[in-house]
């Protein structure tokens, strides 16, 4: 206790204990009662929300696979008129021979793991378009297929009249196929036949178990048409096995997921005893024929009324339900009723306890005041004292009031005041001297925080207008335009791009400079950083007709460093090699060194001299190319390579012979292979364009910017509301029903496009889609930009890159 029992202190405390605790009493039953009518809206709304997003986020992979499938399906026919006779004629005689039964597969020996096996059926004759086509259907299916290899079980090409390819790691398809096969009987090719399919859309097929890999999996077939005929399919096949391990991914408490076909196939369910049964089935689970009333239910509810959010009868259940975009599955939420009952019992049991922890702070606080009265002087009084007398000569009381403690305080003030006013004088001497270097110090900070904004303020400038006429020239782009008028757009593109390229350079260096990237070092095996190499930069190398080689380490190689920075560093290598090779080729190969991997980038291009050999790792110099040609690069690329590579404490060395070639070598600490997983790269995988129909708003005081944003988003099908400035946009009573914003960030002088975003999203009290552009390059821009928690994009901005941005 503060007090004895018979003061005054003791009487006012109880009083308001009185007091606060009869208002804690009917907060507490008020609460209970609107918290019970106002948590079944909330929580319904909550449902609806989290099953529309839950049904875009699974949408998303087999989307991308039936736009994959079509990049796939153009290449065939690109790749088939660029491919030349010899060549063609060449490749098909090292790949191919006949088998006993008249039927023509891949030559014995091959690597099944890596190259895909073909088929041509025996009734087919082998005449120049027929080995044409074979040749390009195999390199296709190997390229895009071990591209695809970390997201897609198997990827397949295959012509109606007999020709096909797959990739599937470790399977021969068509070792026992018979001769003279006929796709056209197999269900999956059937379901894309013109009067199955007239609108010649993707299909999907059902469940079906891949007995390699003991996991479930469901295959894409895109169907494609020459003049007028089914003459080609491609498609892919998808684990379902992340798909049935996100189903047990409860977003609200208490809920539970489920997901089946339309036509009652059931596909994944969060009840283990199921998903055991349907695994004994092979995926053939069939809900109106399981048995289980609650499970049919349910089916019949969201057959009948399909999406949205519904309550299940006989059941005090409600349902989420969302469509899953490509095979047209549902996905189904379960929400018991009970739970918002106990939502409302525990919010008032909180209402309680706070009230009640209110109760003793307040108690604590009367206390604490009638003591500090007191107490707390004295003892601070006593404090300055001690430290007075320990040499501290700025320490004071602060004493007022014309009591005793006052009085005393002020005198005490006084006489330390003297003292100090001594120490003083002695120490000006030894400040001067302090104060005149500070100052020139400060002069020189000064001098480069000046360059630094003049260099940020013209890059904002720049990037103003190239943003404008890039967006610009892409809505021109999508107009009816001649061939003449073509070729204007198309040079007008290339400019853009190559300023645009070299503002993208300058911002890696400034956010280098900024210190916002950071290396992150942990234990990864460099195989599938090769790998992926290999299939990025084949298709420059071969568009340059140039050689390329990736020699795959036998067995894993793990290292100790940063996986995605590694990745940069190879990136700008190979990328540099191949602009400056014009024949011959560039291979990437692994050397040990002791306790070091190397990993070397060859290439026989143009070399470099010796008194040059330093100095490509600096900012836009470049070897060989004095018109500035920028096909060859900016000159930033070995830059950035090398600044990347001291991030990580990693060697990055050249050798070259002029008129020879160069070797550039990464040097990386070789590690044990760890007993724990490692951390994996995944590829940035391709948004899916769906803006059409949308309403964004557009913050932006630059009117040729505004104008250009604008006009770009309503040549994507959008609908655009734009805003010169935040104030004016905020005015704006619907402001927050928006469906994404664009806002610069340099709006106003009392607000920024973060702080507009924030004001936004208080608002409309959820999360909103919104994408921050600005012309800001400057480090200390970065560095700020990078905490706020928003996507930030810097002009100019591409298009697709945009685009990619809008649409996540």
């Amino acid at each position: 206790m503060f007090f004895p029992s018979h003061s005054l202190g003791a009487r006012i405390l109880w009083r308001m204990a009185a007091r606060i605790a009869v208002v804690i009493v009917l907060i507490t039953l008020v609460s209970y009662w609107h918290v019970h009518r106002s948590v079944t809206a909330a929580a319904l709304d909550t449902l609806g929300k989290y099953v529309r997003e839950r049904g875009e986020r699974e949408s998303q992979l087999f989307l991308q696979a039936e736009e994959n499938l079509r990049v796939l399906m153009r290449a065939f026919f690109v790749e088939r008129d660029r491919l030349s006779p010899a060549k063609a004629e060449r490749e098909f005689a090292e790949m191919f021979e006949r088998n006993a039964d008249g039927a023509v597969r891949r030559r014995a020996g091959f690597d099944i793991v890596k190259d895909p096996p073909a088929y041509i059926a025996a009734r087919l004759p082998l005449d120049a378009r027929v080995r044409r086509d074979m040749v390009v259907l195999v390199e296709l299916v190997r390229d895009f297929g071990r591209a695809w290899n970390d997201r897609y079980l198997t990827t397949f090409l295959a012509s109606m009249s007999g020709m096909a390819a797959t990739y599937w790691p470790g399977v021969d398809w068509y070792r026992h196929l018979p001769p003279n096969e006929d796709f056209s009987r197999y269900p999956w090719v059937r379901n894309v036949l013109p009067e199955n399919n007239p609108e010649r859309k993707p299909r999907w097929t059902g469940i079906w178990h891949d007995g390699v890999g003991n996991r479930f999996a469901t295959t894409c077939i895109l169907p494609t048409d020459t003049a007028g005929s089914f003459s080609h399919f491609a498609g892919t096949s998808i684990s379902l096995e992340s798909i049935l391990q996100r189903i047990g991914e409860v977003g609200l408490e208490g809920t539970r997921n489920l997901i089946f076909r339309a036509d009652g196939m059931l596909v994944a369910h969060h009840d283990d005893a199921v998903m055991l049964e349907l695994r004994k089935r092979k995926g053939q689970f069939s809900i109106p024929e399981a048995g289980d009333a609650h499970l049919q239910a349910i089916y019949s509810q969201v057959a009948a009324q399909g999406n949205g959010v519904m309550e299940l009868a006989g059941y005090d259940e409600y349902l989420g339900v969302a469509h899953i975009e490509g095979p047209g599955w549902y996905f189904v939420t379960v929400m018991p009723k009970s739970l918002l009952g106990r939502t409302a019992f525990s919010t008032a049991q909180v209402i309680l306890w706070l009230g009640l922890a209110s109760l003793l702070l307040e108690l604590a606080i009367v206390g604490w005041i009638v003591r500090g009265q007191v107490v707390r002087p004295l003892g601070l009084f006593m404090e300055r004292v001690d430290a007075f007398g320990r040499g501290d000569w700025s320490a004071r009381t602060g004493a007022v009031g014309d009591d005793e403690l006052g009085r005393l305080g002020a005198a005490f003030d006084r006489m330390a005041e003297a003292l100090e006013e001594k120490q003083r004088q002695l120490a000006d001497h030894a400040e001067s001297l302090e104060a005149k270097v500070s100052e020139r110090t400060r002069q020189l900070e000064e001098k480069e925080r000046t360059k630094t904004r003049f260099l940020a303020a013209a890059s904002h400038d720049l990037r103003q207008p190239i943003q404008a006429a890039g967006l610009f020239l892409d809505a021109l782009a999508r107009a009816r335009l001649g061939p003449a008028e073509g070729r204007i757009v198309a040079n007008l593109d290339a400019a853009i791009r190559s300023l645009r390229e070299l503002l993208d350079a300058l911002l890696d260096v400034s956010k280098l400079d900024a210190g916002t990237v950071e290396a992150r070092i942990v234990m990864f095996d460099l195989a599938p950083l090769f790998e992926r190499l290999g299939g990025e930069f084949a298709p420059l190398a071969y568009a340059r007709h140039l050689r390329f080689r990736v020699r795959q380490p036998a067995r894993p190689v793990y290292v100790r460093s940063d996986p995605d920075l590694t990745g940069v560093v190879m990136r700008n290598l190979i990328a540099n090699a191949i602009s400056y090779t014009e024949r011959g080729g560039v291979v990437v190969g692994l050397r040990r060194r002791g306790r070091r991997a190397v990993i070397q980038v060859w290439d026989t291009g143009i070399g470099i001299a010796p008194a040059h050999q330093d100095r490509i790792f600096e900012e836009f110099f470049q070897v060989g190319n004095p018109q500035r040609d920028r096909s060859k690069g900016l000159g930033l690329g070995l830059a950035i390579a090398r600044r990347v590579a001291d991030l990580m404490s990693c060697r990055l060395s050249c050798r070259s012979v002029p008129g020879r070639g160069s070797v550039f070598e990464l040097e990386l600490p070789l590690g044990r292979p760890p007993s724990f997983p490692t951390r994996s790269i995944v590829p940035a995988q391709a948004g899916v364009t769906r803006l059409a129909g949308k309403h964004f708003v557009v913050v932006e005081n630059d009117q040729l910017v505004a104008e250009s944003l604008s006009l770009w988003l309503e040549s994507r099908g959008a609908r655009v509301t734009c805003h010169a400035n935040a104030e004016e946009a905020l005015n704006t009573p619907e402001i927050a029903d928006a469906d994404a914003y664009v806002t610069d960030y340099r709006l106003s002088p009392t607000m920024n496009g973060i702080d507009f975003l924030n004001v936004v999203r208080q608002r409309a009290g959820r999360r909103i889609a919104a994408v921050v552009i600005t012309g800001d390059t400057s480090p200390e821009f970065i560095e700020a930009t990078e905490r706020s928690g928003w996507r930030i994009l810097f002009k100019p901005v591409d298009p697709e890159s945009l685009l990619d941005a809008l649409n996540s």
